[in-house]
């Protein structure tokens, strides 16, 4: 009997317990058990495998860390379960230095020394959703997290009748219980090309990933779990128009299916080599299926052609162009046979129609509910198939890409079960998720839409189409949880100071303007203890409809109220706002008596040891001069002579320091020029030299950069000299970090000037933002003791020294 029992189970499948662990450092050793008295020590990163332990169909595992590397934590995810009819190779372990969390998004700065990025501003961006939605568990706690694409990117003129641009970068959004709104984990910002589209992406390995679709014709892969870029591979198609994953051979094996302008190109999804090019164009979107009776994947084309792939030879099996063509579509079971349907919306029209592609019929058309003038398109999107009301089919969820609607409609008939348009903002909607987004077993509809928008903003004339808000709606109840509270970028103005009297020094920072199309920009209190947002500023407190709508220019930090937290002053469309430290509502608004007020700064003008605020505005003869306001009384008066000529000079950075020896401060003024302003004796200097884009001073020195890469040295005569050339374009922007060290931004890239040996001590490896510092947007500051550098640009970068 015992021979009997040995030969069976030697006869019987054996499976292999395989992972992949990441963040080892060198020299260290991580030990695992399987819960099978199986260990397994590991030296390295990479793929691991409990060999030769093999595992039987019904026989458990558990994959445990028998001992953590010294100096690390490591964690495993889908550590557990039971082997049925395959190898289990998706175990994942990370590890990390004790309190430091991955970077879910892969968007590690890779410095070599002084400073390494902290965190970003912890707000969303524009053009939210542009590249689609993805639900994927990047933390390993059984909620799973929203990927959302974002930008700030204007349109050109020339591309006004574009509704969406791609995205420049991704965030990560997750539920938050205790506030009941959605926190920004990461950011991954894209310098060198931009994000056509997202998807979930799993294969045998890696079951918290996304497959991005660049603009470059590039597919990156992202294992959020471990916070690394898995692959990065080109996809040989000129332009990316969709991504699909299927085995869309029907050879056993998943492909990731890029469809490019005339071919499909099919690469394996777990090794990602590529496998071949079917020469077809199916005119955009493509849906994949099993649409007949065959149990074969079908590719379904914007085309209305539906091909069947055996291998390398490709078959129609359904032409229906005659009948629609869908430019979006999707697939899924809306009758509850066991195979799919496909649901079609055609681009021009407002009409979604369902086929049953295996008796090759149609279903049922449904028309967008609610008023639809002839002279009015709709440009109608599916974005998902979902079991919304609990029948147990399929429903079909819908959006206008036109107007900004979105609806869910039954999959069996074409009724509407639900819809929801949004008019405050009226325009462009790109994609539509639902799911329980907020733990409460309930679904919720999470969407997007836009404003149309021209506009005077980053100091360009320019036409915005932003899908600028995300809402979130509950589909039972019809009712608004969430919605976003404000749009940003660029970030041109930043502070240090404590403005909640904790004794440390935090953060704050202002969007120029808002995508929205109504308001100025938004400021925003960021903790220093643990980088959340503490407040952010009324969307309407700015002055809504001001003639010249120039956003924020400039903010300065400063205790006027005596509650022991530093207050925010603020410039907006020539008026001067105080906003309370502790809470960001608005304290006093002051009108001012002249225009165009760009930069501000605090010094003690009188002796009295209490500084005074010192504008930089312009008269209207066109010249621009110095003023000082008090806020409390709102009094202005002018001060040192004018300067510049009648073309309303706008001087775009200001700094203050005794540059003659006198024992008086000088104001410096920048604007193409430099203007040295000696308040003492009323006597203006100027520079020769032009095309200054930077300025800042040290305790002893004041400094400019151009256009052509330079750094200057400033006298008080507005004589320059020449200290060194630091990059090959423009410098965005400067920062004096101590007397001997310049801060700097120029190509998206960070570094530190060392004044001593006259090098370029650090800079960031690569270029994080293609805006970085943009409009001298850098401050400088002391952080629990440690030297910290807030950078604007498309977000705003917070980097603390090594």
């Amino acid at each position: 009997m015992l021979s009997f029992f040995l030969l069976l189970t030697g006869c019987a499948p054996v499976y292999d317990l395989e992972g992949t662990v990441s963040g080892l450092k060198e020299d260290s050793t991580l030990l695992l058990r399987d819960g099978n008295c199986n260990q397994l020590e590991l030296t390295a990163n990479g793929v691991f495998s409990f060999d030769p332990a093999k595992f039987q169909a019904g026989r458990e595992f558990q994959v445990t860390v028998a001992q953590q590397p010294a100096g690390l934590e490591c964690r495993v995810a889908n550590s557990q379960g039971v082997f049925t009819d395959a190898s289990i190779r998706n175990v994942e372990v990370v590890c990390r230095p004790p309190g430091v969390s991955v970077n879910l998004c892969a968007a590690e700065v890779k410095s070599t020394g002084d400073y390494q990025l902290q965190s970003v501003a912890p707000v969303l961006g524009a053009n939210l959703g542009g590249s689609g939605f993805v639900q994927l568990d990047a933390d390993d706690d059984g909620y799973p997290e929203i990927l959302v694409g974002s930008s700030y990117q204007p349109l050109d003129f020339d591309d006004i009748e574009e509704k969406t641009e791609p995205n420049t970068s991704f965030v990560l959004l997750e539920y938050n219980a205790d506030s009941g709104d959605y926190r920004k984990l990461c950011q991954k910002l894209y310098v060198d090309t931009t994000i056509q589209q997202t998807i979930a992406f799993t294969n045998e390995r890696y079951t918290a990933a996304s497959l991005l679709a660049l603009g470059n014709g590039q597919i990156e892969v992202i294992n959020h779990r471990a916070g690394q870029i898995i692959t990065r591979f080109v996809s040989g198609a000129e332009e990316i128009r969709d991504l699909e994953l299927a085995d869309a051979d029907n050879d056993g094996d998943v492909e990731i299916i890029v469809v490019g302008p005339d071919s499909l190109r099919l690469f394996n999804a777990n090794s990602f080599e590529f496998e071949q090019a079917l020469a077809v164009n199916v005119w955009g979107r493509l849906a994949v299926g099993s649409f007949t009776q065959t149990d074969r994947v079908q590719l379904v084309g914007s085309n209305g052609q539906v091909l069947e792939v055996a291998g390398s030879e490709m078959d129609v099996i359904w032409d229906f162009s005659d009948q629609a063509r869908g430019v979006w579509l999707q697939a899924g079971d809306l009758d509850g046979d066991g195979l799919d349907e496909l649901v079609t919306a055609a681009t021009g029209g407002f009409q979604v129609a369902a086929w049953n592609v295996d008796t090759q019929s149609l279903l049922w058309e449904s028309i967008k509910p609610g008023p639809t003038p002839d002279y009015l398109e709709r440009w109608m999107v599916v974005t998902d198939v979902k079991d919304v009301n609990g029948d147990g089919l399929e429903d079909v969820v819908v959006a206008d890409e036109w107007w900004s609607d979105a609806g869910i409609l039954d999959g069996g008939t074409g009724e509407v079960l639900w819809w929801q348009a949004e008019n405050d903002t009226g325009s462009g909607l790109s994609d539509v998720l639902v799911a329980d987004l907020d733990r409460d077993g309930r679904l919720e509809v999470l969407w997007n839409s836009g404003f149309d928008s021209q506009r005077y903003g980053g100091r360009i004339w320019r036409w915005l189409e932003f899908e600028d808000y995300l809402y979130v709606d509950e589909v039972a109840t019809e009712t608004r949880e969430w919605k976003t509270a404000g749009i940003t970028g660029p970030y041109t103005a930043a502070a240090f100071g404590d403005i909640n009297n904790d004794g440390v020094n935090d953060r704050v920072f202002a969007s120029q303007v808002s995508e929205l199309g109504h308001e100025d920009g938004f400021i925003y209190g960021i903790s220093a203890v643990d980088d959340q947002l503490l407040w952010q500023s009324d969307p309407e407190a700015m002055g809504e409809g001001r003639a010249f709508d120039l956003g924020i220019t400039d903010l300065e930090l400063q205790d006027l109220n005596a509650d022991a937290a530093e207050d925010v002053l603020v410039i907006s469309d020539s008026d001067l706002y105080l906003l309370s430290g502790l809470d960001g509502s608005v304290l006093r608004e002051a009108g001012l008596d002249f225009s165009l007020a760009f930069s501000m700064a605090l010094a003690d003008l009188n002796g009295d040891g209490m500084d005074q605020l010192v504008l930089a505005g312009v008269q209207d003869n066109g010249r621009s001069c110095l003023y000082q306001v008090d806020v409390l009384t709102d009094a202005s008066e002018q001060v040192g002579p004018c300067f510049g000529d009648t073309n309303g000079e706008r001087i775009l950075s200001m700094e203050l320091l005794d540059l003659n020896g006198d024992g008086q401060r000088e104001v410096i003024a920048r604007s193409d020029q430099v203007f040295i302003i000696d308040l003492a004796n009323g006597v203006q200097s100027e520079t020769t030299a032009s095309n200054f884009t930077a300025l800042t001073v040290s305790l002893i020195q004041a400094y400019a950069a151009d256009t052509e890469g330079d750094l200057y040295t400033l006298n008080a005569n507005g004589g320059t000299s020449l200290v060194t050339g630091l990059c090959d374009g423009p410098v965005e922007a400067l920062a004096a970090v101590t007397d001997d060290r310049i801060a700097f931004t120029c190509g998206g890239r960070l570094g530190l000037y060392c004044l001593a040996d006259q090098t370029v001590r650090w800079q960031t490896a690569e270029p994080i933002d293609p805006r970085l510092g943009q409009y001298d947007a850098m401050a400088h500051g002391l952080v629990d003791g440690r030297s910290a550098l807030l950078v604007g640009g498309t977000t705003m970068h917070y980097f603390v020294e090594n």
